[in-house]
């Protein structure tokens, strides 16, 4: 499973044992799922925060079915459908939240919490089947297909400043199946899935505070650095201090580090270049 941004898999994390990636705001977002095998008939879901994101898409690597052959399917709609029609929207991560959201009127902590900003992909076995009519329906699963996004403005008050909600909108007409096409269905007896897929999504202020724990460590450039900012945020913590300076601090320092990155090229014309030493001093 990889999150995609303009066709560039985001790279994943490991913090506490949990795949993570940094979201980007404000950008539209797909979710590719492949399999690594050649043959089998599987059917997959992709919810994200607990919402189903569209009907369940089918994997047929060997092509078994009629309009199998493709080993990998992506989902990048939230969408809804009935009859012939459908209605896609989308799928985004929301712009960072200001504080002035929170009825409270005041910030909000790290997430701490592993139970949202969560992308889950469940994959069930499948089996042939024979339409015995034209339908519609791709997924061919009439209870399916009835996504809905997650409540954006709740999400960001029990901690994520980084949501997904909805991007662009598109409408169109759903293709038709014949009568007589093989498809891949659910089977009977069909419990649970054979396999769950998990990778979390946090803001650029999460990834910072656990730079120093990150792939294990790999991601810290400063240990030192990091760790201080971590004790910084937990004494404010501690203190009952919301700790928005520090937020504000780590978010201007990191996104000045990339926008310097993007860019300034360096002599052979790479953009990830080293950032300008923006102190007066030797003392800063």
């Amino acid at each position: 499973m990889e999150v995609r941004v303009n066709d560039v898999a985001l790279k994943e994390h490991d913090i506490e044992g949990r795949k993570v990636i940094q979201a980007v705001p404000r950008a539209e977002f797909q979710i590719t799922v492949e399999s690594s095998g050649f043959g089998g008939l599987f059917l997959i879901e992709c919810h994200i925060d607990g919402k189903q994101v569209s009907g369940r898409h089918f994997v047929d690597p060997a092509a078994q079915t009629s309009r199998g052959g493709a080993r990998a399917t992506t989902f990048a709609h939230w969408v809804k459908s009935r009859d012939d029609q459908e209605v896609k929207h989308a799928i985004a991560f929301a712009g960072n939240a200001s504080a002035d959201d929170d009825d409270e009127g005041g910030g909000r902590p790290a997430v701490a919490s592993w139970t949202h900003g969560k992308i889950e992909v469940k994959i069930f076995e499948g089996e042939m089947r024979t339409l015995a009519r034209d339908s519609h329906s791709a997924s061919h699963d009439a209870d399916l297909s009835r996504a809905s996004v997650g409540n954006e403005k709740q999400m960001v008050k029990n901690g994520l400043s980084v949501s997904a909600s909805a991007g662009a909108t598109s409408f169109g007409n759903l293709g038709v199946w014949r009568a007589g096409e093989t498809y891949v269905a659910r089977k009977e007896d069909e419990k649970a899935p054979i396999m769950a897929l998990e990778l979390f999504y946090r803001d650029s202020f999460f990834m910072a505070l656990r730079e120093d724990t990150c792939c294990h460590g790999a991601c810290a450039p400063d240990r030192a650095g990091a760790a201080s900012l971590q004790a910084e945020s937990d004494a404010l913590g501690a203190a009952g201090a919301v700790g928005g300076a520090t937020r504000a601090k780590v978010v201007h320092e990191r996104e000045t580090h990339e926008a310097l990155a993007r860019k300034r090229p360096d002599r052979r014309g790479n953009r990830e270049a080293l950032p300008i030493d923006l102190c007066e001093s030797d003392d800063e």
